[in-house]
C-alpha cells in the first residue's frame, strides 16, 4: 500500500507544542520496577543498583510518525517530552522541592542535560550534567509499510541500548464512532540489533492500520553528598503506523 505524505502542519504544531514539562507526583510506597518506566514485571534491578535511590527523574520524549487510517494522510513527524519527578516517602519536605532540569527538550545525546537543585538536608547540594545516550531507531521499516501478518517481522534497530526494547502493537481505531474492541500486543525483548515479532502475535491483530510503538530506557545514577542516590531514566518511545495485510 502507498500513501501520499500529505503535511498536515496546523495539526502537527498544536500537537508538537503539548509537551509537558516537570510533572511532579507522589510516591506510593517503595519504588517498583513500574516507578522506572519499565514493562510490568522487568526486573530492573539485573541491570542496575537501586539501594538508596530517594528520588527518580524520568525525561520521557516520544516521536509520533504516524497515518490517519481514515484518509491515509500522513502527518508530519512531532513529538513531545515529558518530565517526571518522583520522591521516596522517607524524604518528607524534600517532595516539595522539584529539581531544575536544562535541556529535557534537546534529541537525547546531542546535548548535555543539566540537573540541579538547591541545597537541602536530605540530598544537598545538586548540580550535575549528564549526555544521554541517542535515541533508539528502527531502520527496516518506514512509516505506511505493509506488513504480511502471516510471516515473522523482523525488526532491525541502531542503539538499542543494553536493556530492553518494549514493543506495543496496536490496532489504529481513530474514529471515536467505532465501538469495535481495541486489539494490542505488548511484549519486551533484551535489547539488540534485532529482534523478531512472531507471525503468532500478528495474528492476533486484524488487517488494517496498526501502531507500532518501540521504546529503551537508559539509567544513570546520581550520588548526592548525604549518600542519597538520584535515578535518571532517559525513556525513549517512538510510535509509527504501518498497515498489516
Amino acid at each position: 500500500m502507498s500513501i501520499h505524505p500529505i503535511i498536515a502542519s496546523l495539526l502537527a504544531v498544536l500537537l508538537a507544542s503539548s509537551c509537558q514539562n516537570d510533572v511532579t507526583y507522589p510516591s506510593a510506597g517503595p519504588f517498583v520496577p513500574e516507578s522506572y518506566g519499565v514493562t510490568n514485571g522487568e526486573d530492573i534491578s539485573r541491570f542496575d543498583d537501586t539501594t538508596n535511590v530517594r528520588a527518580i527523574i524520568r525525561i520521557q520524549h516520544r516521536i509520533h510518525n504516524i497515518v490517519d487510517p481514515l484518509s491515509n494522510v500522513h502527518i508530519e513527524e512531532f513529538a513531545n517530552t515529558n518530565v517526571y519527578q518522583q520522591f521516596h516517602d522517607g524524604v518528607g519536605s524534600a517532595k516539595e522541592t522539584r529539581f531544575l532540569i536544562t535541556n529535557a527538550n534537546a534529541p537525547f545525546g546531542t546535548s548535555d542535560i543539566t540537573i540541579s537543585r538547591p541545597t537541602d538536608t536530605v540530598f544537598g547540594y545538586v548540580d550535575r550534567t549528564i549526555l544521554p545516550d541517542q535515541y533508539i531507531r528502527l531502520t527496516n521499516l518506514a512509516v505506511g509499510d505493509t506488513i504480511d501478518r502471516n510471516s515473522d517481522l523482523q525488526l532491525e534497530f541502531d542503539t538499542p541500548g543494553s536493556r530492553w526494547i518494549n514493543l506495543e502493537l496496536v490496532q489504529d481505531l481513530s474514529d471515536s464512532r467505532d465501538n469495535r474492541t481495541i486489539e494490542t500486543v505488548r511484549r519486551h525483548f533484551i535489547a539488540a540489533p534485532q529482534i523478531t515479532v512472531s507471525r503468532d502475535d500478528l495474528s492476533l491483530l486484524p488487517r488494517g492500520w496498526i501502531r507500532l510503538t518501540y521504546g529503551k530506557h537508559q539509567v544513570q545514577f546520581l550520588e548526592t553528598e548525604y549518600q542519597r542516590r538520584i535515578a535518571v531514566v532517559f525513556e525513549t518511545e517512538q510510535e509509527i503506523s504501518l498497515y498489516l495485510h
